[in-house]
């Protein structure tokens, strides 16, 4: 049986052709091998990286957290010699002194305003005793002893 030359070549060239797919098709798993081997590396390489400075982390807040502690027991020690010495004492009453004073005179700067802006209500109209708005007596008789206390002058709305 005679072959034909042209179905000879088309059978070599697809003969060529399925070999040189299969050489590809080798070197692509091999590279995939190679890039696999890379990759497990470097993930071998980040969770040693991760662990390292997860221990850095861990120390850095460790020497914090003794810093704070030694700050505190110098405070105490302190504060402990502070106690013991009398004048340290007296200074430490007479500040404690001149802090209630000072929140006292807060106090009663933060009432007259308070009978300020009741009376300053009044005067604009937004307070009004049939609404059902009930006011504090001790404000009402603070707002009628300033009232008395002021000059009579004619209120501009």
């Amino acid at each position: 049986m005679k072959s034909d030359p042209k179905k000879v070549r088309g059978i070599l060239a697809n003969r060529e052709a399925a070999a040189r797919s299969k050489k590809r098709k080798s070197q692509y798993l091999l590279d995939l091998e190679h890039q696999v081997n890379f990759l497990e590396k470097d993930t071998t390489l980040m969770q040693e990286k991760e662990m390292f400075l997860e221990n850095a982390k861990n120390m850095l807040i460790d020497e914090k957290e003794f810093r704070i502690r030694l700050e505190s027991l110098e405070q105490q020690a302190k504060l402990h010699d502070e106690i013991k010495s009398p004048k340290a004492t007296t200074t430490l009453n007479e500040q404690l002194s001149v802090e209630a004073q000072r929140l006292k005179e807060v106090l009663a700067s933060n009432e007259q305003l308070s009978v300020e802006v009741q009376r300053l209500k009044m005067a604009i109209g937004d307070v009004m005793h049939n609404d059902g708005y009930q006011i504090d007596p001790n404000i009402l008789q603070q707002l009628t002893i300033n009232e008395s206390d002021k000059p009579q002058t004619s209120k501009q709305l």
